[in-house]
């Protein structure tokens, strides 16, 4: 295995774009009506290790007796670039599109109309704040129903003229004084303030009145522009990590344009994502517990703007029986309601899925939106599942990924088109042809696209064809687990009305097919944006990059048609099924019994001419996180080279209610990394073509974590690991974690600010931590380091390194000095790839 065939399927796999948002415009005209889909994709590009960013339009027209229903979808229009933007919003109204974006050194906000650039601020030369926030957890960019203003956040400007009072001596005596941040990826965020922008007069303040122990973000209009809602995190004493955490105590507040603040939300909790219904009568926001664990099971509240009262629209669910909404886990979209203001619709994990919901106001019903099915016929049922391996075999010695988008039909070579002024209508591109207009339309599992290939990535391979696989043979079957699965889809949907909750479940007392799940099109659904009663989802599975589609809000006892809008430029022959695992009663957590956790097995089709196929075990991080059944472009990339993977959702992972991730709190070290082995010799059970004697495992943080366990723990099962930024002592970890709390609430320890280490608190994360097997440890280790991760310090993984390379164990280092905790820069990226695939080709 040469490194250019590697770095060759890596550009081919991650080189696949992925819609992150979209918007949605309907001209109204006498009889059809017309809807324009504004979509941004993102797109990794190898040669300049750049992320690129642009925007396509896609004009659907709807039957003219008929407006819920699409007549006609024209080719879409050109993609333009749209890289180096920060932040882009449209206005309710006249579909003016502000722009938030960093050209030399200096920050700008532009307005654009259908006639080009109408204004344009330089906010940094204004020096009314700091630089401006575009990330995902105080970041927003606003308009008020009038469109003469807009909101946004930016870091609060420190005070010139305080700094510079007396003679210049107050700025020397406080230039090296020590300012908090709020963690990984948020290191330049501070002191962040909400900003106004006066579009008629040019003018930007800010506005005063925020408590001042709140760090305010997520901010939009309330009815009437004259005041503002938003969330506020609380940051006295001092500040903990803020990303991929929902335990932080947050408060919904209001603020009008006078100062005058009031809190909306209860005390001691945490609360995100408020989503104002267009008529504006009622805000819904997401609520969940503070401290405990970092991510949660959340509950969905709606407050009364006319009374003020607050009620609980979805609770959290604690244990979801088979075929039941399993919670919400996951942020609202930005527009997230139907056009009468008494539907919300979301995403969220769902067992081993991703699908998609809607819940009705007035009957609290949630009802799944997701049709992941393929236009086949359902695959026959398999066999009962085989018992569970005996104890004797388990015994044992004492995310990062960017998403994809739709192919440019331009090439990368030439500058892109001019912006075509928002037109409605496109003209036709003879490289987009037109999608079915009949009202069901057909997909295959395997499309493939005559696009040609990019001059930066190798040819798109020969199109390929789904290859069944056989029938399981036929074992002593098991009593039901305790949870019963819900992940299959291979049953026709049910005739309306629907069921309070439907997830395609197989007929009563009938097993799931296990054998192939790669004829259920799509193992993931994330709603992108819900405008107009039309929905824009992105779609997508092991074997099918991210897909655009469409679909309209369906009326009570509807199903919904689903158009796509843009399909993948290629597809994958990689087989791919779902597992559902009950753990032994020895391994059952006495707290919490009778949970069962589940994993999602990835195949190439033919392993490059060898009878059986070394086996990857893929391993999340979080812990309190997912790895659905969506589109990866690392598990894509090492199918293609010919590895199986296996992503396993031990218990704690989301997608199985509260109780699940609650069980995993005092467990870590122990309860997940049983789980992980116990979904690995269930799939070798299931499946013989996989070869047990070449078992790998890797993963990141958390999961680089497990899989250094793994080493240390059954260290004649696993011949190789490559782990990223893992955790490898837990004592250590705790003065350097900007999650500080997390490190006691995962070893059983409660938290509080005051908190001071102790000996039984030390030595129980040492016990927990995989250094604690370091000496056991047998199989050649790879370690890819960040140099500026927060979350877990780097000398976590020089840990590990020192004290493998005393004993004359193999292991390899890889340090990346400008990278973070996710490892995310593209180039990092490639890099951990290449030396991932050859580490792995090497040792197996």
């Amino acid at each position: 295995m040469e490194p250019r065939q590697i770095t060759g399927v890596y550009g081919e796999v991650s080189g696949l774009p992925a819609p992150v948002s979209a918007h949605v415009r309907e001209e109204q005209l006498q009889e059809p009506r017309i809807y324009t889909v504004t979509a941004e994709w993102s797109q990794s590009e190898l040669v300049r290790c750049s992320r690129l960013r642009y925007l396509q339009e896609f004009t659907l027209i709807s039957e003219s007796n008929n407006h819920k229903s699409i007549r006609t979808v024209l080719p879409p229009g050109p993609c333009v670039s749209v890289s180096g933007e920060l932040l882009s919003g449209f206005s309710p109204i006249r579909g003016l599109r502000a722009v938030i974006r960093e050209t030399s050194g200096h920050q700008l906000l532009e307005i654009w109309n259908c006639h080009g650039l109408r204004k344009c601020l330089n906010l940094t030369a204004l020096n009314e704040h700091g630089r401006v926030y575009d990330d995902a957890q105080f970041g927003c960019l606003s308009w008020s129903e009038c469109e003469n203003k807009l909101l946004y956040v930016a870091e609060r400007s420190k005070n010139a003229s305080a700094e510079m009072q007396d003679g210049g001596h107050a700025w020397r005596k406080d230039r090296s004084l020590y300012c908090e941040d709020w963690g990984e990826a948020l290191t330049n965020r501070s002191e962040p303030a909400i900003c106004v922008v006066d579009l008629e007069i040019g003018a930007v303040s800010v506005l005063e009145g925020v408590p001042p122990d709140v760090s305010p973000g997520q901010a939009l209009w309330a009815p009437g522009s004259q005041s503002v809602f938003f969330i506020g995190w609380y940051h006295e004493p001092f500040r903990l990590g803020l990303k991929f955490c929902s335990n932080r105590r947050s408060a919904l507040f209001k603020i009008d344009l006078c100062g005058h603040c009031e809190r909306l939300s209860g005390e001691n909790l945490s609360v995100s994502n408020p989503r104002l219904s267009p008529d504006g009568s009622t805000l819904i926001y997401l609520q969940g517990a503070v401290f405990g664990p970092h991510n949660q099971c959340l509950s969905l509240q709606q407050l009364d703007l006319e009374s003020g009262e607050t009620s609980t629209l979805l609770d959290v669910v604690s244990r979801p029986q088979a075929g039941e909404f399993a919670g919400l886990y996951e942020a609202l979209p930005s527009c997230c309601w139907s056009a009468d203001s008494q539907r919300v619709m979301f995403s969220s994990a769902c067992r081993n899925w991703k699908g998609l919901f809607l819940v009705d106001r007035r009957s609290k019903i949630v009802t799944s939106l997701s049709d992941s099915k393929s236009p086949s016929s359902p695959p026959p049922l398999s066999p009962p599942p085989p018992p569970p391996p005996p104890l004797s075999l388990l015994s044992s010695s004492p995310s990062l990924l960017f998403p994809p988008p739709p192919p440019s039909p331009f090439s990368p070579l030439l500058p892109p088109p001019p912006f075509p002024c928002w037109a409605s209508c496109p003209l036709p591109s003879p490289l987009f042809p037109p999608p079915d207009d009949s009202p069901s339309v057909s997909h295959s599992s395997s499309p493939v696209s005559s696009t040609p290939p990019s001059p930066f990535l190798p040819p798109p391979p020969s199109p390929f064809l789904p290859v069944p696989v056989p029938p399981l043979p036929h074992e002593s079957p098991l009593p039901p687990p305790p949870t019963p699965p819900s992940d299959s889809l291979s049953e026709p949907l049910p005739p309306p009305p629907p069921p309070l909750f439907h997830l395609h479940q197989e007929d009563k007392g009938e097993q799931k097919d296990l054998s192939d799940s790669s004829s259920q099109l799509y193992g993931s659904w994330k709603l992108l944006t819900v405008q107009r009663d039309l929905m824009v989802v992105c779609c997508s599975s092991p074997n099918t990059p991210p897909t655009l589609r469409v679909g309209f809000v369906p009326r009570a006892g509807e199903a919904v048609s689903w158009q796509t809008l843009q399909e993948p430029v290629m597809t994958f022959d990689f087989s791919w099924k779902v597992l559902d695992v009950a753990p032994p009663s020895d391994e059952e957590n006495a707290n919490y019994p009778g949970l069962d956790f589940g994993a999602v097995l990835v195949k190439p089709s033919s392993p490059l001419g060898e009878t059986r196929t070394p086996l990857v075990v893929f391993i999340h991080g979080g812990p309190h996180s997912q790895f659905p059944a969506e589109w990866n472009s690392t598990t894509a990339g090492l199918a293609k080279l010919g590895f199986a993977l296996l992503m396993v959702n031990y218990r704690g992972s989301t997608g199985f209610g509260q109780h699940s991730i609650l069980s995993l709190i005092g467990q870590i070290g122990s309860q997940d990394v049983k789980d992980v082995q116990r979904a690995v010799l269930t799939a070798l059970e299931r499946d013989p073509n996989l070869d047990p004697d070449r078992l790998a495992a890797i993963g990141g943080s958390h999961g680089g974590f497990l899989a250094c366990h793994l080493l240390g723990q059954y260290p004649e099962s696993y011949r190789v690991c490559a782990a990223r930024n893992p955790v490898i002592n837990a004592a250590t970890l705790l003065g350097t974690s900007d999650i500080v709390d997390w490190r006691y609430t995962s070893a059983g320890f409660h938290y509080s600010y005051d908190q001071i280490p102790t000996a039984e608190a030390l030595a129980a994360m040492l016990q927990k931590s995989p250094i604690a097997h370091a000496a056991k440890m047998k199989a050649p280790v790879l370690l890819m380091l960040g140099g500026r991760d927060r979350r877990v310090s780097p000398h976590q993984g020089m840990e590990l390194y020192k004290a493998l390379k005393s004993r004359g164990s193999p292991v390899r280092l890889l340090w990346f000095p400008e990278d973070g905790h996710s490892l995310s820069r593209v180039d990092t990226q490639v890099d951990c790839f290449l030396n991932t695939a050859l580490w792995l080709h090497q040792h197996l």
